[in-house]
């Protein structure tokens, strides 16, 4: 199937990440000689089953086994790795998980043409493909009562989804800084969601802010925004805060400090989002950003957490619809999104207590 030529070829390509042999055998032994996962692949990328070999698709898997192969062993020693290396079981495991990936592969290529996002960081595509798939159903305006009632969250949620993409798509080109400003937004968006939830009473409020936005921003304040600074005797230099989060006066409880922080205060999980926050703006702050962090570890870091968020704006966008988009080619598109949140999760915990033992030896040379 694998031409000697085209062998050699892909072991060059991805020597970095995955040892050559392991590459090759998983290709030919595990996909490309079974009948199903040729035609399977043919129908995928529309290409005749018998052209397979040397064409694009090839390259395409070979590159998913690779970035697959690279996560999974993250974690492990190179003892683990020469072992996985050499295990037929692991080569059979590797194969099915690059099939399953490999369903959704043209619904990804497709929306991002000019990144290789989904071929380096697989675990984090079926977020992207979801997100794709609320922000079109939104911006369609899918003829459901519901979701025509729920105008305000909706719109969050298609804000927040389109975060998740800017924000996985500018971590693949190397934007680190920009994406964790777009992930601090991400945030803001859903405290916004939480509140909402939490306290129905802000709704109208919320839905009334925004107006005074729109017209502030127009520079044509409206006359009940300025009566409502005048005898709640707003500060000008609180101004913008006021306008963000005005709306929050609708809560009995609320403290009126009109900020983020004050915001995260109203529900159980608030303060571990300000924290979330306040890690994410050491980043955005920073002048020498590109030079002094490990981004290597810390995208998986913010990839784990983006997908936290986004299956929160999933699961809200699932109670006003009252169904969501989880089908695709026969996978469940929901399910492969928790299960690649899990292995993250695994990844994040593994670097993170990694970079704790090396902080210790190095308080003790």
């Amino acid at each position: 199937m694998i031409s000697p030529s085209e062998s050699r070829l892909l072991k060059e390509i991805f020597a970095k990440h995955i040892n050559g042999t392991l590459l090759i055998d998983v290709l030919e032994k595990e996909i490309f000689c079974y009948e199903d996962k040729c035609q399977l692949l043919a129908e995928l990328f529309n290409v005749p089953s018998d052209a397979l070999s040397g064409s694009q698709v090839v390259y395409v898997v070979a590159k998913l086994v690779t970035a697959i192969h690279h996560a999974n062993t993250l974690t492990k020693s190179n003892v683990e790795v020469m072992k996985l290396n050499r295990s037929a079981k692991y080569r059979k495991e590797l194969a099915e998980e690059v099939m399953e990936q490999v369903r959704i592969a043209p619904y990804n290529l497709q929306g991002l043409e000019n990144t290789n996002i989904f071929l380096n960081e697989p675990y984090i595509a079926p977020a992207i493909i979801y997100s794709n798939i609320l922000v079109r159903a939104i911006a369609e305006n899918t003829p459901l009562k519901e979701l025509k009632k729920n105008k305000i969250v909706m719109n969050i949620i298609y804000e927040g989804c389109k975060s998740v993409i800017s924000i996985m798509v500018l971590f693949q080109l190397g934007a680190y800084s920009q994406a964790i400003t777009v992930y601090r937004n991400l945030l803001d968006e859903m405290v916004k969601l939480q509140i909402l939830e939490l306290y129905p009473e802000t709704l109208k409020p919320y839905e009334k802010f925004c107006d005074y936005n729109i017209a502030y921003q127009r520079e044509t304040p409206s006359k009940e925004f300025l009566e409502e600074m005048k005898e709640k005797k707003i500060r000008k230099a609180y101004l913008q805060n006021y306008l963000m989060y005005g709306w929050l006066d609708a809560i009995e409880s609320y403290n009126h400090n009109y900020s983020f922080k004050s915001a995260t205060d109203l529900f159980s999980d608030g303060p571990n989002i300000y924290k979330l926050y306040e890690y994410a703006s050491r980043f955005t702050h920073s002048t020498h950003i590109g030079l002094e962090y490990n981004w290597e570890n810390l995208k998986y870091y913010f990839a784990l957490n983006t997908l936290s968020i986004f299956r929160f704006l999933a699961d809200t966008y699932h109670k006003y619809a009252g169904y969501g988009f989880d089908e695709l080619n026969g996978l469940n598109l929901y399910d492969l999104m928790v299960k690649n949140g899990d292995r993250l999760h695994a990844i994040v915990t593994y670097l993170n207590a990694a970079q704790s033992q090396r902080r210790i030896g190095e308080l003790h040379r």
